[in-house]
């Protein structure tokens, strides 16, 4: 992956920096009336925008790239000794080029996991929370190219995984109102479902797919600040990744800046 253009790189920092300046500001005189909020269980909804680049050899060996919107819903309950998650995301986009070239790419995640939290850690005379467990996921990817000649019948990419893996939360309380969150999950084992050519390969659709012929995680780094005791806004990053090499090589990439709201139950 080529580094984020400066532009990116300086947008990013700016909004960290008016994030934090500003719940600093909000933070003074008020913590005591909120409880240390650490997991932020409940409902999540939340939006993020990326810049994707993608690489589909069963269409093209050109590199594509794009703006690309995506959504989400969550839910996340607090069983004392677990934590169970569950994330539904829904991405899209039409302006995935390459020069003249142009595809509409659809992006569609649910996942589950359980999250056990360890010890905690001392950190800068704080407590820093850390959590570890399971995940399940289901991902679908489609990659449609747009023609402009009428009536031509092209072929689309589509990619589908159920997997296994692990994911883990670090959750790091700076006072009673404001805390960092990140997040990292990867997949281990998966099952995928991949566009084959069947006249010219009688390669199977469908495999058994170790994480060194199918990888897809994630990292999240986040600002969480509780508005109310029961409500609470994030903004963060989000770098995510999918290569999958047991067929036509497939590899996308997302940089993502995300938001989300958080009401707990």
């Amino acid at each position: 992956m080529k580094k984020l253009p400066k532009s990116r790189s300086k947008l990013i920092v700016i909004l960290f920096g008016t994030f934090i300046l500003t719940s600093a500001t909000m933070l003074r005189g008020q913590d005591e009336l909120f409880e240390t909020p650490c997991f932020p269980s409940g409902i999540f909804a939340g939006s993020s925008f990326s810049g994707l680049a993608l690489k589909d050899q069963y269409i093209s060996p050109e590199k594509y790239r794009g703006p690309l919107w995506s959504y989400n819903l969550g839910w996340a309950r607090d069983h004392s000794k677990y934590i169970y998650r569950l994330n539904f995301e829904y991405g899209f986009s039409e302006q995935v080029k390459n020069n003249n070239a142009r595809s509409q790419v659809t992006l569609v995640a649910l996942r589950q996991g359980f999250l056990y939290p360890l010890k905690a850690h001392k950190l800068f005379n704080k407590e820093l929370f850390i959590y570890l467990g399971p995940s399940a996921d289901f991902y679908y990817y489609q990659n449609d190219p747009v023609l402009a000649i009428h009536g031509f019948e092209y072929v689309h990419s589509i990619l589908t995984m159920f997997s296994l893996g692990f994911n883990a939360e670090l959750i790091y309380p700076i006072t009673n109102r404001y805390q960092l969150e990140s997040a990292v999950s990867l997949s281990i084992l998966s099952l995928g479902i991949r566009s084959v050519d069947d006249e010219e390969s009688d390669e199977s659709m469908a495999k058994l797919l170790p994480v060194f012929e199918a990888l897809n995680g994630s990292f999240d780094l986040r600002n969480r600040f509780y508005i109310l005791r029961k409500l609470s806004v994030s903004l963060g990053y989000r770098f995510q990744i999918t290569n999958i090499n047991a067929w036509d090589p497939l590899i996308h990439a997302r940089d993502e800046i995300t938001f989300d709201l958080n009401f707990k139950i």
